[in-house]
């Protein structure tokens, strides 16, 4: 392959690389709200959406994530193109601006990302920056550049390349091999045995949900399809008494409202004023009432650290769509940034934190997201299902589900995932991105290598 094909070729890969670095950060947790988003979207959204406070370190980031991109697109309009300098400065203004100015755009619906004009100024001001270092070191860089390609020539011979592929897939495979055994970081073997349960708020009496509860059960172990729909269909959990590790149920046919009819873990005590007790079918909980065990529930969470699984059942009535926090709903915590299990509402989202070897003691990062879901002040059903596979949560209806499977690729992602993210939306989408994400980026070295090999091919030919 002659220098001016490899120079072409190299170039072509950094503006590649760099564009998918840029997206791959700016976008992460490719979690898009867009039904949600537009169902809201107005000026004044617009302006709360797009308002941040100015942080240097951000600035910086920003500036610094498109510079190679600027770089490349000048090297490749003025090396391999041979445009003007001039019209290449205002090309790589205009592709840096218009690049970000979509990102921009797009981060309006992920709602963990904050877009603002400052991004778009300083994400152009890195693309000009990449531009710069370029034009003021030009020929100190073309020297390289062809010197590089030079040696390209000569070391990138077919049996080299060959060599290079096979070890590259062997290398490869044994990582794949090795990865699979990351799903084990999902297992809940860090959970806390000393944290109480608590209904309707956090033990620091700071994140209060109005809403109805009329029972809770939590089994030990991940239920089966068949009897979540047994579950739903009668309101009850008969059927998995055998697993159940907490059963708390307000109604008439319960004569003691705070026991565990278990018997497993503590009764829950009033905290603050007296409890109401809506059509005596269940509790009332709010900011100036909720419910909290007297004692950690020891056996709830060894039981549960030990088998990595777990079944949540409660039924609820929501008395506001408009509660963030995200209100507690219930909490096996210590406090509101140490916990083992939480569920929350912030608006109309299900918040859900659950505590593993990757979410950390606070559960989030990912914290998991079910978009759109408290819709009214019904009551309802709600399961939600855990192992080290995946969370399901099912509302009223088998059918009516959502699934996020933790492939390797997804804990892949999360361990490696920015400071920044914490949201992700139940949804198998995310976790296909992923995938298809991991595969690209490991097969794309080969692909590389077999075009360098093509090349070299059909120069011989024509030789």
């Amino acid at each position: 392959m002659s220098q001016t094909k490899l120079l072409r070729f190299y170039l072509i890969l950094l503006i590649t690389l760099s564009w998918f670095v840029i997206i791959l950060l700016t976008l992460f947790p490719y979690d898009f709200f867009i039904q949600e988003t537009l169902s809201k979207f107005s000026y004044d959204f617009l302006l709360k959406r797009t308002e941040r406070p100015a942080n240097i370190q951000d600035l910086v980031l920003n500036i610094l994530l498109f510079i190679p991109f600027g770089f490349g697109c000048t090297a490749f309009l003025t090396q391999v193109l041979n445009i003007k300098i001039i019209t290449v400065a205002k090309l790589v203004v205009a592709v840096s601006f218009i690049l970000s100015f979509v990102i921009e755009i797009l981060q309006l619906f992920i709602p963990t990302r904050n877009p603002t004009y400052v991004d778009l100024l300083m994400n152009t001001l890195g693309g000009v920056t990449g531009f710069l270092i370029f034009y003021i070191f030009r020929k100190y860089i073309t020297k390289i550049f062809f010197q590089a390609t030079a040696i390209s020539e000569k070391l990138l011979s077919i049996p080299l390349l060959n060599v290079l592929i096979i070890i590259y897939i062997i290398l490869a495979s044994a990582f794949n091999v090795k990865f699979l055994e990351a799903i084990e970081t999902w297992n809940l073997s860090n959970w806390d045995l000393d944290y109480p349960l608590v209904l309707g708020n956090e033990v620091t009496e700071d994140r209060p949900w109005n809403g109805n509860i009329s029972q809770l059960c939590i089994a030990n172990r991940k239920i089966s399809e068949l009897e979540i729909d047994r579950i739903l269909k009668y309101e009850n959990c008969d059927g998995i008494e055998n697993n159940l590790i907490a059963a708390y149920q307000f109604t008439p046919k319960n004569k003691n409202y705070f026991a565990d009819r278990q018997g497993n873990s503590p009764n829950l005590v009033e905290k603050k004023q007296q409890l109401n007790y809506p059509n005596q079918d269940s509790i009332q909980l709010g900011k100036l009432n909720w419910l909290q065990t007297q004692k950690p529930v020891t056996m709830l969470n060894e039981e549960i650290r030990d088998s990595s699984q777990f079944t949540l059942f409660i039924k609820y009535a929501t008395l506001s769509l408009s509660q963030t926090g995200p209100a507690r709903i219930i909490s096996i915590s210590k406090d509101p940034y140490n916990r083992n299990l939480t569920l929350g509402q912030w608006n109309h989202n299900l918040s859900i934190r659950i505590r593993n070897l990757i979410t950390k003691k606070n559960g989030t990062r990912p914290e998991f997201s079910v978009a759109n879901f408290f819709r009214d002040t019904e009551y309802h059903n709600l399961i939600i299902t855990y192992d080290i596979n995946n969370l399901s949560v099912y509302l009223d209806e088998l059918t009516n589900k959502h699934i996020i499977n933790f492939s390797p690729q997804t804990t892949l992602f999360w361990n490696l995932s920015p400071p920044f993210s914490s949201l992700i939306h139940v949804n198998k989408n995310n976790t296909r991105l992923y995938n298809f994400i991991y595969y690209i980026i490991l097969v794309s070295p080969v692909v590389i290598l077999i075009y360098l090999i093509m090349e070299q091919l059909i120069t011989v030919s024509r030789n």
